[in-house]
């Protein structure tokens, strides 16, 4: 019978971990991923097991290599992460700068346009960045007015009619 009390609660992390131990975590990870992860991280977690297994060599390493190990695969694992997430928003981000205006080969500072605006890092009338522009531009696209509504807190009250 399972105990579902308040009295009953999750164990402490292992602080000093065993190769074995550390491996069962891995192989556990796989055995979940597999219903519920994609094939990218399906391979980037057969590949960690691999590394790991083949690292061992046939002898399991002391546990000062096993805790070095075990750091190495959760700064890769997290590297990973975050690679997937910003893969999305670079696509968003994207599409986005492809209907910006553009004077010359700059692209318009979006915060400039909002309540926001661009202090342009200390620099009046320059943008925070030096592959934007200041301008007013004819028409705004609507993926634009919705960037600056929800990252600067709308247009300023000059460029409403935008």
């Amino acid at each position: 019978m399972t105990d579902f009390s308040r009295k009953n609660g999750l164990q402490s992390a292992t602080t000093d971990i065993s190769y074995s131990v550390f491996m069962d975590a891995l192989t556990n990870l796989r055995q979940f991923g597999r219903k519920f992860y994609n094939a990218d991280t399906m391979d980037v977690l057969n590949a960690a097991i691999k590394f790991i297994e083949d690292f061992a060599d046939e002898n399991e390493p002391d546990r000062e290599t096993t805790k070095r190990l075990l750091l190495w695969i959760n700064m890769k694992l997290g590297k990973f992460r975050g690679l997937v997430i910003s893969d999305g928003l670079a696509v968003a981000i994207l599409s986005l700068t492809r209907t910006l205006p553009k004077q010359g080969p700059l692209e318009l500072c979006l915060k400039y346009l909002s309540k926001t605006g661009c202090n342009g890092n200390g620099v009046p009338g320059k943008s925070f960045s030096k592959y934007r522009a200041h301008f007013r531009p004819k028409s705004l696209s609507p993926e634009a007015k919705t960037h600056i509504e929800t990252h600067f807190g709308g247009l300023a009250p000059e460029f409403v009619d935008l």
